[in-house]
C-alpha cells in the first residue's frame, strides 16, 4: 500500500493539468487568435475609411482608439503617410517613374498617396500572462503593418 502513494498523486497531478490546465491554455489561446484578428480587421476598416474619404478624421480615430482599447492585447499602432511623386526619368524623357516620401500627417490626401498603419502589441491580457506563467505558453506578439493606396 505504501508504494501506491506517489502514484495516486502522480494521477491527480496529471487529473488536475488535463481537467483545469489544458482546457484553460486551450481557450486563452483560442482567444488571443480572436483578439488579432479582430484587431486586424480593425485596422483594415480603418485603411478603407481613409481611402474612401482621403483624409483621416477625428471621428475615424476616435472609433479605432475605442475598438482597439475593446480588447485583452493592448495595441500601438503608427499611421504614415507616403506622398506620391511622379518625375521625368533623366535618360528618356518620354518616360516617368513615381516614388513615395513621406510627409506630415497635417498634409490633405491625394490620388496616389499611401497610408500605412503599423500595430504593435505593447502588452498582454491577463489570461495570457497566467497561461504564460502557468505552462510558459508563449504567443509571439502581434507586429502587422497593412498599407494601401488612396484612390
Amino acid at each position: 500500500m505504501s508504494n501506491d502513494i506517489p502514484g495516486k498523486f502522480i494521477g491527480i497531478l496529471i487529473a488536475f493539468f488535463l481537467a483545469v490546465i489544458v482546457p484553460f491554455v486551450n481557450t486563452t489561446v483560442s482567444q488571443e487568435m480572436l483578439d488579432r484578428r479582430s484587431i486586424i480587421m480593425d485596422i483594415t476598416n480603418f485603411i478603407d475609411e481613409v481611402v474612401d474619404s482621403r483624409q483621416v478624421t477625428d471621428a475615424a480615430l476616435r472609433e479605432l482608439n475605442t475598438n482597439l482599447a475593446s480588447y485583452g492585447t493592448s495595441v500601438d499602432y503608427t499611421i504614415t503617410h507616403y506622398r506620391r511623386t511622379v518625375n521625368p526619368d533623366p535618360v528618356n524623357p518620354n518616360n516617368f517613374y513615381t516614388n513615395y516620401v513621406i510627409v506630415d500627417e497635417s498634409e490633405p490626401w491625394q490620388k496616389g498617396d499611401r497610408i500605412s498603419v503599423t500595430v504593435k502589441s505593447i502588452g498582454y491580457s491577463k489570461t495570457e500572462n497566467i497561461a504564460q506563467k502557468l505552462i510558459g505558453m508563449f504567443i509571439p506578439d502581434l507586429d502587422r503593418t497593412l498599407a494601401a493606396r488612396i484612390r
